[in-house]
């Protein structure tokens, strides 16, 4: 886990996605000084072995660090959205997708980096190779098929979604209406990225997340 507390406002809780760390959240503290930012791990192996395992780490989290908003990617999105989505729901903090998906992901999203950035795909390949051993049966979880009713209850959910808006051809409501996004919903595009954003343009990335939370 990696916490920045040089916030003095605001606090979120960054999830990683699929075979992913806390890492992906790195620019967050220098582009969102005035927000206190805690990146998520996934737990040690073994803790989580379902969605609802992961539901429930999910609710321990917030629990402990109390966030204003989270924003979750990918898998680390579909696992909030499963929380959020719980019949005995409560009251939960703002919810914020960053490239996460509600369907089967259309070929447009099938890409990590959009740019020639060799340096970060080497880097992204790394993690992903080190993770994927560490968390077999997380991938498991993400592979294995939605739980029952998942997508009906989490289209209720109200979320942002972020999304990668790769080369500029599909409108950011387009991109949103393809990743199976709820009608109802916010959707934004980070131009000229794919499945990184928050690194594959920083800047632009968590300036529309800070558009998207004044929202």
């Amino acid at each position: 886990m990696s916490v920045s507390n040089n916030g003095s406002g605001m606090k979120g809780l960054f999830i990683p996605g699929l075979f992913c760390t806390s890492a992906i959240w790195r620019h967050a503290a220098a582009r969102m000084p005035d927000v206190e930012s805690i990146a998520l791990d996934w737990p040690a192996p073994g803790v989580v072995g379902s969605w609802d395992g992961a539901a429930d780490w999910l609710q321990d989290q917030l629990a402990e660090h109390q966030p204003d908003f989270v924003a979750g990617h990918s898998f680390g999105g579909s696992v909030a959205l499963h929380l959020f989505g719980r019949p005995e729901r409560t009251t939960y903090p703002r919810l914020i997708l960053v490239d996460s998906f509600m369907v089967e992901p259309h070929p447009v999203f099938r890409n990590h980096v959009w740019q020639n950035r060799p340096e970060l795909k080497a880097e992204l390949k790394a993690m992903f190779q080190q993770e994927k051993i560490k968390h077999e049966a997380l991938g498991k979880v993400a592979t294995g098929g939605d739980p029952p009713q998942w997508r009906q209850r989490a289209l209720t959910v109200q979320a942002v979604h972020i999304l990668g808006g790769r080369g500029g051809e599909h409108s950011a409501a387009h991109l949103g209406q393809l990743a199976g996004a709820a009608p109802h919903s916010e959707r934004f595009a980070v131009a000229l990225t794919s499945h990184f954003p928050m690194l594959e343009a920083p800047e632009g990335f968590y300036n529309t997340l800070q558009k998207a939370l004044k929202r």
